[in-house]
């Protein structure tokens, strides 16, 4: 029987001890399991918790289920359910994760809607696990929590605001998955039809970011005006789609830095920038660093 500690846990810099209204407490959690490291790490049973693995392998233990994990790895688990994690002796492992209290996301979701609060207050749903490279039916989830670290990391103007956002539509998802959604109402509905409808969008943008996307595609693939098409994409992603498409471009120069041999300048290219001033731009405006600071940080890091 492994020993069972608690999580060491790591602040990230500038991130507060907070909670606040929202449900989620303001502060992105680390779990650090060195190589030598073979205690399995608990994570609180009280909340529901939101997990990335920003590298390394191991083991998953989710009451008397195990699952293998990999660099990428995410789940999403309801309050009520212990989590262990291990990391492999080989590799160690680091997470990210979230905290948050649905029953207080389902109160700000119908705030004049007691029925609903109770009928799905401590209500609960399968794990949902998977990966960022074959997210496969999550792919909505996937972008969703993809959208909601980055608020968490970036605290930039309005994030709280944009959090909770992000946490009631992940929510409503979340009771869908269960088929419980129907039952919802059309406070609910309204959240699924909405972001439904811009997901043409988003799904074309990220399979096809290497290319130029002209606003009046995607607004096409919705089926809307190109303005209202705007609209509704920020007011459910919380960005406009150049703004999107221009993260999802660094995200993925930031893999191939890491990951293959070809030239800063090259990368640029590939993932669809036109010049290497644009990308350096940009790179610095949402990582705060250059790409060549950034990538040899990383490397150091192993």
């Amino acid at each position: 029987m492994k020993k069972m500690d608690t999580i060491e846990e790591k602040t990230r810099k500038g991130h507060k001890n907070e909670s606040f209204e929202s449900g989620v407490e303001f502060l992105l959690h680390e779990i650090i399991i060195s190589q030598e490291d073979s205690a399995y790490h608990v994570l609180p049973k009280d909340r529901m918790k939101i997990a990335h693995c920003m590298q390394g392998t191991g083991k998953i233990r989710q009451n008397n289920k195990m699952y293998e994990y990999v660099q990428d790895t995410c789940f999403i688990l309801p309050a009520g359910i212990d989590c262990r994690i291990s990391g492999d002796d080989r590799t160690g492992a680091r997470w990210e994760y979230i905290l948050v209290d649905q029953d207080k996301i389902l109160r700000m979701l119908y705030p004049y809607n007691q029925s609903y609060i109770k009928k799905y207050a401590g209500n609960s749903w399968d794990c949902i696990l998977f990966s960022y490279a074959d997210s496969g039916d999550f792919s909505h989830i996937q972008v969703i929590m993809e959208l909601l670290f980055q608020e968490l990391r970036e605290k930039k103007l309005l994030y709280m605001d944009n959090t909770s956002g992000l946490l009631q539509i992940l929510l409503v998802y979340l009771f869908r998955n269960k088929n419980a959604v129907s039952d919802l109402g059309t406070e609910a509905v309204g959240y699924h039809h909405g972001f439904d409808a811009i997901y043409p969008a988003i799904s074309y943008i990220q399979e096809h970011y290497q290319e130029n996307i002209d606003v009046r595609d995607l607004a096409h693939l919705c089926n809307m005006s190109v303005s209202y098409m705007r609209k509704k994409f920020t007011n459910y992603i919380h960005m406009g789609p150049q703004e999107f498409l221009v993260r999802i471009r660094i995200k993925k120069a930031c893999e191939m830095m890491i990951t293959s041999q070809q030239s800063i300048e090259d990368i640029a290219y590939m993932v669809g920038f036109q010049s290497k001033s644009s990308f350096y731009r940009n790179f610095n405006q949402y990582v705060g660093c250059s790409p060549l600071k950034w990538k040899g940080k990383k490397l150091k890091q192993g």
